[in-house]
């Protein structure tokens, strides 16, 4: 990533120099109009223009300089030319500065409405003002005064929005973060405010837009003081409007402007987070590596979804330490700097979102490098990573970012467990998983895990080579993978779920998953596999628990109880009346809005399933619908990516599978099992329906090992959790994919009273610290969960 804009030139002369070099000829308002050579006097403004929509950042794919654009005015107060942000990078944010502008230039906006930019032929600081982006060191108390205006600007009409809606959520939500984040250096009170108003000026001149909301209101610019429009959403195409547009600040006590065409409180939390200094939180992705050659990575400028000043998808994350650390906020005591020359050592993390502790780790690689680690727990501004909210599937655990400081992001969160290039659009795994080593830049730096909890992370930290895997504390040593095969299994702590029947299990899975209720369940047949399977994927994608009912009768009491607790916004039953009546289907009515999804057989209801959760470009599992144990062990890890999982007959791709896999357009299809699940004709039929995909086939000499396989693809740096569940009995395993998706873990199958070789063998690769077992002791033994061998 670079600051410069794609297709500008440097200016001419240094920069330094020009910083000491009259300009000549007499200075003028700024105006777009201002004949070439004409110098302009007033106040450096940068402004971060936000291209995407509130909840598509996921899907939008965009890179760091094409999802966003850092705009650059010189403002007089009564009028202001737009100049390229590459020709005045080296002014300092907020300072008056003379500038001799020349023709109109093309400056890599994105939005060609915005009024042109102008060549900056030389400059000129007449003085910093004291705003730059430097925050202070430490911040001061009060409260923000902050003005609404709802604008109608020229070409739109007003949207569903409401004054009120937009006050309540700048002085509630909005507020009550942003004093959390800052421990109480940043707090909102709007003081000023204006319903719905026509303006003469349009998106394409935001200035324009801000002087005259100002008149309207009085509002005046300073300390701490903010001025809000909420631009009218209708239409959602308007020329020159940006999602959002806000003011880069200098820290915890500056103010400034900023729009945004939404009243989430996400969105208007991102927007004065720029108002206070903060640039994005991106994330870089590289192909099968965490760091690479730049042609094999791609930096995303708001690919840290954990942090607010990413993509806004509902939920405002904790910002990083990184960013706490540039506001001031961040005590030093929960910040440990470590040097390139400190050697090795172990530390004890304390969750970012908490109040004390040791709350980061910067690193000094010593070749310009720096990095950050931290915990994310599912506590304070994070506890959605622990309930149904987190749709995204982000993982709880250790997570690395590297400082880069650029226009477009501040840091870059890392991917320790990469993906190949195909597979991007749905790895959003980012936490270092536990026994794992990590290996940062060019300087030398390992960082394994050696334990998490909700309460902390311990971390060691060495130089040079990576060190050699030890067990985690309280963890039996497990063989080495270039140990004996046929080595002994130590039993590992176990955690059963499991329930008086296949309805009971799958309440118990929900009940550990789900303990603050979820937004949606998915319900599906315990009688007949091809539904349930189907309806795993759907779960994960709704951030919600599987729970199942018989096909006719009553519903089951637990399950009724179940739903009372969820409380769940709605229903989604997968499956026709041969699989769920409607009978069960009113009774389901009764207790939340209830929706059915289903198709004319097993292979077409996976297929409407599919068109909720799959995204184009992903990755496509298809598994046997004659077969659950192949589709059980896909749907896991379909269920923690966000991936489709479809089914076709052995022998033939059923027609409706062939549709879904035209409308998904995967990037690679995955056939789950041997030749005698889903045949080459088959693999031969999924090549013409969806020929650019690539085709990969996990399999194993049977059902045990094609769990194993797939654990295998998915995990390969280990897991620090194993779900296991019956190979040859399906009712307790059906709730068992998206429940192991949700957890992140790997699902491999057992007999009912040992493992075998295969899962055996995985267990060794995987190297878990414990398991989860799903069903009774009918289905998995005792002597099954203590990893007796077959």
């Amino acid at each position: 990533m670079t600051n410069a804009l794609p297709g500008r030139r440097p200016l001419l002369a240094g920069l330094a120099a020009l910083l000491t070099t009259a300009l000549a000829g007499s200075a003028v308002p700024a105006s777009a109009a201002a004949p070439a050579g004409q110098a302009v006097v007033g106040t450096l403004v940068r402004a971060y223009g936000e291209e995407h929509a509130p909840d598509t950042g996921h899907d939008a794919g965009h890179g760091a300089e094409e999802a966003l654009d850092l705009l650059s005015w010189v403002d007089t107060g009564a009028d202001a030319v737009r100049v390229p942000s590459a020709d005045v990078a080296a002014l300092p944010t907020g300072a008056t500065v003379r500038l001799r502008v020349g023709g109109e230039v093309e400056d890599g906006a994105a939005d060609p409405q915005l009024e042109p930019a102008r060549d900056v032929l030389a400059a000129q600081v007449l003085s910093t003002g004291g705003t730059g982006a430097t925050p202070t060191a430490a911040a001061s108390t009060g409260s923000h005064e902050v003005t609404v205006v709802m604008a109608v600007p020229s070409g739109a009409v007003r949207d569903a929005a409401t004054l009120e809606q937009v006050v309540g959520t700048v002085e509630g939500p909005v507020s009550a973060y942003w004093s959390a984040q800052t421990g109480g250096a940043v707090s909102l009170s709007v003081t000023g405010r204006r319903d719905w108003t026509a303006l003469s000026s349009s998106c394409s001149d935001p200035t324009a837009m801000w002087r005259e909301a100002a008149a309207l209101t009085g509002w005046t610019p300073g300390p701490r003081k903010h001025l809000l429009l909420h631009v009218s959403g209708s239409p959602s195409s308007l020329p020159g409007c940006y999602a959002g547009l806000a003011e880069l600040g200098g820290g915890v006590d500056a103010g400034g402007r900023m729009y945004t065409r939404y009243a989430d409180a996400s969105v208007i939390a991102h927007e004065l987070g720029h108002n206070l200094g903060l640039s994005h939180a991106g994330g870089l992705q590289c192909d099968g590596t965490t760091e690479g050659a730049t042609g094999d990575c791609t930096a995303d400028a708001y690919r840290d979804y954990y942090d607010v000043m990413g993509y806004s998808w509902g939920q405002t994350g904790s910002i990083s330490a990184y960013q706490a650390d540039s506001l001031g906020v961040l005590p030093a005591a929960a910040r440990k700097d470590v040097s390139a020359a400190a050697g090795s050592g172990t530390a004890v993390l304390s969750p970012v979102s908490s109040s004390g502790g040791l709350r980061a780790l910067r690193l000094d690689d010593g070749t310009g490098a720096v990095y950050w680690v931290e915990l994310r727990a599912a506590t304070g501004a994070d506890a959605h990573l622990g309930t149904a909210a987190n749709r995204l599937r982000l993982q709880t655990g250790v997570t690395v970012r590297r400082q880069v400081g650029t226009s477009a992001a501040a840091t870059l969160l890392l991917d320790p467990t990469p993906s190949p290039r195909s597979g991007w659009s749905s790895d959003l795994q980012a936490a270092v998983p536990v026994g794992a080593t990590t290996a940062l830049g060019s300087g030398g730096w390992h960082l394994t895990v050696r334990s998490v909890d909700g309460a902390g992370a311990t971390v060691d930290l060495r130089r040079g080579a990576a060190p050699t895997p030890e067990p985690s504390p309280g963890q039996p040593e497990e063989p080495t993978a270039g140990g004996p095969e046929d080595a002994p299994l130590v039993p590992l702590p176990v955690v059963r779920r499991s329930g008086e029947d296949r309805y009971g299990t799958a309440v118990a899975v929900s009940r550990a998953g789900f303990p603050g209720g979820a937004g949606e369940v998915v319900v599906a047949s315990g009688q007949d596999f091809p539904d349930a399977l189907a309806a795993g994927q759907v779960a994960a994608g709704a951030g919600g628990p599987l729970l199942l009912v018989p096909r006719d009768g009553v519903l089951p009491a637990g399950v009724r109880e179940e739903l009372a607790r969820l409380a769940p916004q709605r229903i989604r039953v997968v499956g026709g009346t041969s699989a769920v009546s409607d009978a069960v289907l009113a009774q389901l009515e009764a207790l939340a809005p209830t929706q059915r999804l289903s198709g004319r057989d097993r292979y077409d209801t996976a297929a409407v399933a599919a068109s909720t959760t799959g995204r184009a470009g992903g990755t496509v599992f298809l598994a046997s619908g004659t077969g659950y144990a192949d589709a059980l062990a896909g749907g896991a890890l379909a269920a923690r990516n966000g991936d489709a999982l479809l089914l076709s007959a052995p022998g033939t791709l059923p027609a409706p599978t062939a549709d879904a896999l035209r409308v998904l357009r995967p990037g690679r299809v995955v056939l789950l099992g041997g030749t005698a699940s889903v045949s080459d004709a088959v693999r031969d039929a999924v090549a013409a329906a969806v020929p650019d995909a690539a085709l990969q086939r996990w399999a194993g000499a049977d059902r045990y090992a094609t769990a194993a396989d797939v654990a295998a693809h998915g995990h390969p740096s280990g897991a620090s959790t194993v779900v296991l569940t019956s190979g040859r009995d399906f009712p307790d395993a059906l709730a068992g994919a998206p429940a192991a998706g949700a957890a992140g873990a790997p699902l491999l199958l057992v007999d009912s009273t040992c493992v075998p070789a295969a899962t055996a063998a995985a267990l060794r690769s995987l190297s878990p610290e414990r398991v989860v077992v799903l069903g009774g002791l009918r289905a998995v033994a005792a002597s099954a969960a203590d990893l007796t061998p077959c």
